[in-house]
C-alpha cells in the first residue's frame, strides 16, 4: 500500500513529465499497472497510443510469409542430400 503523499507525488511527477515510464524510472516505484490506475481514478485521460502504419505486407522481404516460405524452401532443398548422405552410408533406404 502507499501513502496518499505517494501517490501524490507520482501523480505531480507524471503530470511534468508527460510519461509514466519516465516517472518509473525517476521514482522507482510504483508498479506501471498501479500508475496508470492512479491516473484512471484521478480523471486524467492518458495519452492517446500512437497509431503506425503497416509496413509488413506479403511483398515486403521481412513479412512473415517471406520468412516462412523461404525457410520452407531451404528446408526442401537440403531433403534430397541428408537422404543421399544416409543412405550411402547404409542406413537403411527408406525414411
Amino acid at each position: 500500500m502507499y501513502s496518499k503523499e505517494d501517490i501524490h507525488t507520482a501523480l505531480e511527477l507524471y503530470h511534468q513529465c508527460g510519461s509514466v515510464a519516465k516517472t518509473l524510472q525517476l521514482l522507482g516505484y510504483p508498479s506501471k499497472g498501479a500508475l496508470y490506475g492512479w491516473i484512471d481514478d484521478e480523471g486524467t485521460l492518458k495519452r492517446p497510443r500512437k497509431v503506425r502504419k503497416i509496413i509488413n505486407t506479403q511483398a515486403h522481404p521481412h513479412s512473415g510469409w517471406f520468412l516462412v516460405s523461404h525457410a520452407l524452401r531451404a528446408q526442401q532443398a537440403k531433403k534430397p542430400k541428408i537422404i543421399r548422405k544416409i543412405r550411402r552410408r547404409g542406413r537403411g533406404s527408406s525414411l
